[in-house]
């Protein structure tokens, strides 16, 4: 399942780049890492979570009985992102990348919402 497997090894390299790179990756999306529980925080959250999420993602992606499952988790998953992305998009002054990281999830939601109902009709 192409949406499950892409997004999966997305959110891998991503959770991976982070753990690795915290204070590079955190002030890149205007974080500031100000002491060792914030760093740890980080390392977990958008290290660990994220890596996580993505192996769940892969997981579902190759199991076919998990597929179905693996895509509504995946698309309400990332819909949340949209939700509570878009009032800090339209209240707050955010850097550019962060815009970037909108269209990416308004697509990722997208794509995954197209693959489960497709799959769900097979």
């Amino acid at each position: 399942m192409i949406p499950l497997i892409t997004l999966g090894i997305c959110y891998i390299a991503l959770g991976l780049w982070c753990a690795a790179s915290p204070d590079q990756t955190s002030s890149a999306v205007g974080f500031s890492l100000a002491n060792a529980s914030g760093r740890s925080e980080w390392i977990t959250v958008y290290g660990g979570l994220q890596a996580g999420l993505g192996a769940a993602m892969l997981l579902c992606g190759y199991a076919p009985s998990l597929r179905l499952g693996g895509l509504a988790f995946a698309a309400v998953f990332s819909w949340g992102l949209v939700l509570f992305r878009t009032p800090t998009l339209l209240t707050m002054s955010v850097r550019g990348m962060t815009y970037g990281f909108a269209v990416v999830e308004v697509v990722s939601a997208a794509w995954l919402t197209y693959a489960y109902f497709a799959a769900a009709r097979d």
